[in-house]
């Protein structure tokens, strides 16, 4: 006969929680990227320092790095910030609450670029945070052109050779005052820890520049951000340890010559005290009353002129897609799929957020090259507000969405480089590059037919047809390329009903004119109609979403 033994408890620390409970969801970075080894750190530091992660924000700005909060404390609050824009939301958050403990992430473009003057701002006001930089020299996320951390006289195949010095991010935290600044390689990852563990305990700004490679575009041996560069020129000065702070042993009284066994500090089956217990249980039920069933995911709601309050709701179209049973069977949960009573995250999704509105300003004036016809009197500015709601409480009438799908293909057909702000730079404001730029006819003779070939594609995958679809909300460009996008699915010309144009009262204001067009013509779609919402553009980008009225 076989002894049967019960699975083995899972390791848990001071507060009772497993490192399981710090992680967040899988990566979806290149494998080996360095922000991953990062991202895993963090969950060890976490878990060893007993942190409480219902006290924990995670914060970035844009990029490769503001994916990684993402992969650490998934149990905590989170934001993702507009580029560069990280510190002045972190320092707004820690003053709103003085009991919240952070851990900023930011990339080495968004920090040492458009987010300098911010990042500065943050270290004299001494916000007591850890400030992670994920440090590669490039912009990867935007298929790797130099950032300002770059080296000096750097080739790449597609960037050409950089010819400005780096900024040191470590030299202007403490030019800046900081009480901590350190740097580490994220291929070292018993140092990474260790610095992290003392950074998380510091009270001020900890500054963290970690070299992080990345190996798509900057892993070449002769780059200071590299791989094999980090590991040749790593020269430990000594070994770097952190104890963080315990609490002090106490026992009741005892008499003379009696024997107590006394544990030690994380010793590996240390428990949790009474009191402990109560507050992580405390903590659980604060949080899970929030926790709801989730039921479905409602998205889009627009609502671009002022109207008074009670009239609101009226006047909003939703849009919504079907969730599967809230439980989830037994084989779904061991995928990955999580039941609602083990829900930490606040999202309409899960069923624990009502609403969330998403604000997209549009600001294109601010970019445009006046000089060149290419761009200088086509684009308008606009504000577009859409809000995501629970499927509960959707009213009748609302927009199905089927599924959503992206594409990008990169082209420097058009793009819109680094924006007004590089006019603050020691370079000449009239250089072309600094500016909104664009070959048009180019753009129209490649970007039309993909964009067609896209929309098919994705009505494909829900069994529609162009011809079945009532309405297709296009990017509001040019009326030409409407056309030819419709023409092109359809196989004639498309009506004004099919394909509404706004280009003549709002002019091209890039993403938000589909949504624009969805706004004002969708209130005659009658239910089990099929629509598509597509936008298309700079990089070539391509994203579409197929709604359907219930």
């Amino acid at each position: 006969m076989t002894e049967m033994t019960s699975p083995r408890a899972a390791r848990v620390n001071a507060i009772g929680l497993a490192q399981a409970d710090y992680k967040g969801l899988p990566s979806t970075l290149c494998q080996g990227c360095g922000h991953n080894s990062i991202a895993n750190q963090i969950v060890q530091v976490a878990y060893e320092l007993n942190v409480r992660p219902h006290e924990m924000l995670k914060l970035s700005g844009i990029g490769c790095s503001s994916k990684s909060p993402a992969y650490f404390l998934g149990q905590s609050f989170g934001f993702n910030t507009l580029h560069g824009r990280m510190p002045s939301l972190a320092t707004g958050a820690l003053m709103a609450n003085h009991a919240m403990r952070a851990i900023g992430v930011s990339g080495d473009g968004d920090t040492a670029s458009i987010g300098l003057g911010q990042f500065k701002h943050l270290l004299r006001r001494n916000v007591r945070m850890v400030y992670v930089v994920e440090n590669n020299g490039v912009y990867g996320l935007t298929k790797g052109q130099f950032s300002a951390t770059a080296d000096e006289g750097q080739e790449l195949k597609y960037a050409g050779t950089n010819d400005f010095p780096p900024i040191d991010i470590c030299m202007e935290a403490i030019l800046a005052g900081c009480g901590f600044v350190a740097r580490s390689f994220s291929g070292d990852a018993a140092q990474v820890r260790e610095l992290m563990k003392a950074a998380l305990s510091h009270r001020g700004t900890a500054v963290l520049d970690i070299i992080s490679p990345c190996v798509a575009f900057n892993n070449d041996d002769s780059s200071t951000k590299s791989y094999a560069y980090g590991k040749e020129h790593e020269v430990p000065l000594h070994a770097i340890g952190f104890v963080p702070k315990e609490a002090e042993i106490e026992v009741e009284a005892y008499d003379p010559g009696e024997m107590r066994v006394v544990e030690r500090i994380g010793g590996t089956e240390r428990q949790p005290d009474a009191m402990q217990r109560q507050r992580v249980i405390g903590a659980d039920a604060v949080e899970r009353r929030e926790v709801r069933p989730a039921v479905g995911e409602v998205v889009l709601a627009v609502h671009l002129e002022p109207r008074d309050g009670g009239a609101f709701r009226e006047h909003l179209p939703y849009v919504r897609r079907p969730q599967a049973d809230a439980g989830g069977s037994g084989e779904q949960r061991q995928r990955g799929h999580r039941h609602p009573a083990d829900a930490r995250h606040a999202s309409a999704k899960d069923g624990a957020a009502r609403a969330v509105l998403v604000v997209d300003p549009e600001i294109t004036s601010a970019h445009l090259a006046w000089k060149d016809r290419d761009c200088h009197f086509i684009f308008g500015d606009v504000c577009t507000a859409i809000l995501v709601q629970r499927l509960d409480l959707a009213p009748d009438g609302a927009f199905e969405i089927l599924g959503t799908k992206c594409f990008t293909q990169f082209s420097n057909n058009i793009r819109n480089n680094f924006g007004f702000m590089s006019h603050a730079e020691d370079r000449n404001v009239d250089d072309r590059d600094q500016l909104f730029y664009q070959e048009g006819r180019k753009v129209f003779k490649e970007v039309c037919p993909l964009a067609a070939e896209h929309i098919s594609s994705h009505l494909n995958e829900f069994g529609y047809t162009p011809t079945q679809t009532r309405r297709f909300w296009l990017h509001q460009a040019n009326v030409n390329m409407n056309q030819f996008v419709t023409r092109k699915l359809l196989g004639r010309d498309p009506t004004p009903d099919e394909a509404p144009i706004i280009l003549n009262e709002f002019a091209n204001t890039a993403s938000a004119g589909s949504i624009i067009a969805f706004h004002r013509h969708h209130e005659d779609i009658a239910a089990g109609d099929v629509g598509v919402i597509c936008s298309f553009g700079a990089g070539y980008s391509i994203g579409s979403v197929v709604v359907k009225r219930t």
